[in-house]
Parts: C-alpha cells; sequence; structure tokens
C-alpha cells in the first residue's frame, strides 16, 4: 500500500490507503461490496450470537445472583419463582445475563407454567412485575419473546403473544421470523383473525418482509410474501393508476434497506440478486413498478452488483431489460448520457459492470480461484461484451480500463474475455 496513491471516501469522508496495484479502495471492497461469493452470508445475519445466547442460561456457566435465579427459573415451581420477582419492579428482567427477558428465557428453557402464569391476563402479571416491554424491545432479537415462541414452531404462542401486546408485532421480530423460519410456520402465521401486515419497515434499517423473505433458504418464502404483499394492497380504496396505493406500492417494492452483513442500501430487487434468488428476480424485473436499471444511493446498479457476485441468470435478466447501445455511439457520449439503463452506466467509486467483474475475481483469487467461478465470471465478461459492454471505459477511481486491470492484476481468463471486446 502507498500513501501516495490514497483514494478519497465519498462514503467515509476520509483517506484511504489503496489495495493491490488498481487502487481498489478499502470501503468499497470491505463495506460497500462485503465478500458474498466464496463465503456464504449466514441464512439470516442475526443467528451468529444464538448460541452464546443460549449458554447464558446455563447455571454452570454463570456466577452469583445469576445463578441463582437461571437455576430458579429451571427448576422451581411457579409459586417460588414469583417470589423472586418485585412486584412494580422495571429490574425483574435484570435478574438475567445478557439482554435476555423473562418471557423470552421461559420460552427457550420449554416452562410453559411460567409463559402461560404471566400471560394471564386476569392476573395481570405482565404489568405487576414489569415485563411487558420486552415484547417492544429489539436489542437483542436472538432473545426476543415472539422469536423465541417462533424457534420453538409455536405459532400459537405466536399469536398469544401477539395478542397481549394489542395484537402488535415489532417490524424487526416480523422480519427475522420471516427470514428464519418454514413456509408452514409463516403461512400459519399469516391465518387467523389477526395476521400480521407485510406492508411494515424496520425504522432502523428500513428493512421489510420483502427483503427478509429473499434471505430465507426456502426459495418458495419470497413468493408467499409477495403474493400477501399484493392481496393487502388490493384492499385499498383506490385502484387506478397513480393512486395512493400505486405510490405506496412503488415505494414499498424500491425501498433500500440496510442488511446485516450484506452490501448497505439494496432494494428488494438488489437482494435478490446478492442471494441468487433467480426466479425473484426474473418476477420482480417484470414489474412495471420496479426499478430495473435505476442506481441506489451509492450509485450501485443491480446490473452492477450481478456482475460483482457473479449471478449468471440475474444478469442475463437484467440485460435482457436493457434497451440495446445505439450502433456508432463513442465512449464519450454514452459516459455524457449517463444513463442508467445504459450496460455502459458508470457508477461514481465502482465503475462499470466490466470493472464489477474484476472486483469479483479479485474475491475469488482469495480462495485459490474455484474453476466453477472462473468460468463464470469469464461467461458474464463475454455476455457484457456481446451487449457492446464499452471495454475502454476507465474506472472513475484508477482512471483504468477494466482490460487493463485484469491484466495488470494476472486475470487472465477475464483479460482473454474483455479483449475480444
Amino acid at each position: 500500500m502507498s500513501a501516495a496513491s490514497a483514494q478519497y471516501c465519498d462514503s467515509c469522508k476520509v483517506v484511504h490507503d489503496d489495495m493491490d496495484n488498481v487502487q481498489f479502495s478499502y470501503h468499497i471492497a470491505e463495506i460497500h461490496m462485503p465478500k458474498g461469493i466464496i463465503v456464504e452470508w449466514n441464512q439470516y445475519g442475526y443467528d451468529s450470537n444464538y448460541t452464546t445466547n443460549v449458554l447464558l442460561l446455563q447455571p454452570q456457566r454463570l456466577g452469583g445472583d445469576f445463578r441463582t435465579f437461571v437455576t430458579t427459573m429451571r427448576t422451581a415451581g411457579i409459586y417460588d419463582f414469583l417470589l423472586r420477582l418485585q412486584r412494580g419492579s422495571p429490574y425483574n428482567d435484570h435478574l438475567l445475563p445478557g439482554h435476555w427477558n423473562i418471557l423470552g428465557a421461559a420460552i427457550q428453557l420449554g416452562r410453559d407454567d411460567i409463559v402461560n402464569t404471566l400471560l394471564d391476563e386476569d392476573r395481570n402479571y405482565l404489568d405487576t412485575y414489569c415485563l411487558r416491554g420486552s415484547l417492544g424491545r429489539v436489542t437483542d432479537l436472538s432473545m426476543h419473546p415472539m422469536v423465541q415462541a417462533a424457534k420453538a414452531g409455536r405459532v400459537d404462542l405466536l399469536r398469544k403473544l401477539v395478542a397481549v401486546n394489542n395484537f402488535r408485532i415489532m417490524p424487526e421480530v416480523l422480519n427475522r421470523i420471516i427470514g428464519t423460519q418454514s413456509r408452514g410456520f409463516i403461512r400459519a402465521m399469516f391465518c387467523g383473525n389477526f395476521p400480521p401486515s407485510v406492508i411494515v419497515k424496520s425504522e432502523r434499517s428500513n428493512e421489510t418482509p420483502l427483503h427478509s423473505s429473499l434471505m430465507n433458504s426456502d426459495n418458495s418464502i419470497f413468493n408467499l410474501v409477495i403474493d400477501r404483499f399484493f392481496q393487502e394492497f388490493q384492499s385499498y380504496p383506490y385502484t387506478t393508476m397513480g393512486s395512493a396505493a400505486e405510490i405506496d406500492m412503488k415505494y414499498y417494492l424500491n425501498l433500500e434497506a440496510n442488511l446485516p452483513d450484506r452490501p448497505p442500501n439494496l432494494t428488494p430487487l438488489m437482494t435478490a440478486i446478492v442471494h441468487g434468488k433467480a426466479a425473484a428476480v426474473r418476477r420482480l424485473a417484470g414489474m412495471d413498478l420496479v426499478d430495473v436499471y435505476s442506481p441506489n444511493s451509492l450509485d450501485y446498479t443491480p446490473l452492477y452488483y450481478a456482475a460483482r457476485y457473479i449471478k449468471t441468470a440475474a444478469l442475463e435478466t437484467i440485460i435482457g431489460k436493457l434497451p440495446q447501445e445505439p450502433e456508432g455511439q463513442e465512449t464519450d457520449d454514452i459516459r455524457a448520457s449517463d444513463n442508467a439503463d445504459s450496460i455502459n452506466y458508470i457508477t461514481r467509486q465502482g465503475g462499470t459492470a466490466l470493472h464489477a467483474l474484476v472486483r469479483a475475481f479479485i474475491e475469488i483469487d482469495i480462495y485459490a480461484r474455484p474453476p466453477r467461478a472462473v468460468q463464470d465470471i469469464a461467461k458474464l465478461a463475454k455476455l457484457l461484451v456481446e451487449r457492446e459492454a464499452d471495454t475502454n471505459i476507465p474506472h472513475p477511481l484508477t482512471q483504468l480500463t477494466a482490460t487493463v486491470e485484469a491484466s495488470a492484476l494476472g486475470f487472465s481468463e477475464l483479460y482473454e474475455e474483455l479483449m475480444r471486446g
């Protein structure tokens, strides 16, 4: 790394040292485009500490008052358990280690007698012992009572918890359940008299059920959620073009969210692309209300993500929607037009889709260049070149073309395809 070649990062507002010999900035490599080709992301991103959190409920791992209270929760009768709580005290949940709460811990420990007693509306123990607040906190979702009910496969208990919470389920909790649970559980959750709405978003991250459904390992969850999404909008009183329903649908279908461990500012379409959900990409790209070409707030397009994460099916779908580049148009004219629907669109910090392939190769190079990944990059380069992707456009930061970058880094398979352009 050389300080002399450092670049100013628009996102961090600081200067980063450059990497490799094509000045690939740290921020773009690690923040804008985190590794996700060879090392797959967690199913949902929130489960990394779940095992640790469960171990906090093992008495042998605890000391002092924590050990005594956890032992009480595990073995004592309901009367002895209630004697340990203080009426009107907001600190009863603090008797447990970490961010655990009494309701969530009781569900995790299988103490249905404690759960049922606390949820008994006639006794009103939730308010007597100040435990209702745990239903509205999202400090650590793995310990939330509703998430614990979902992990236990207890749809009945989830409904009961939602009911005692004034029929409200926090968007963060709903997203977590949709992102991790089975199709059967999610379908059952949507049945009943007061099913949760999927037209919601997390206040902090903007994540919606559309986003979280695309992170579930079951590819069918997205269809289940988006079908319900449209069913809910059918209840709107306005159905004509340009109505409030149309405006809201477009808003949610293109909302950018910051998801755990993923690239920031992903729309549902971009989320489908980076997770390799080919069928979802086709369905979303076929909707008039979905922005298939438009860049997000960081100026990355769906096409760029498809190239960067080597998603062949997604890239084929996206370029199939792009208009053909006018024959004979000069590179300067293409850059000046700055059209997002151009296969040669130049992102501010990432360059073109061809530059994205170089960045993809940088990632797989760390893992000894798996042959399948190398073949897929070469295939994507061929597809882009065949659709008139311009190999002579320089990267806005490195001022190098993708061809020169590939040559400098020794990516011969990619270089050969780009030389055909």
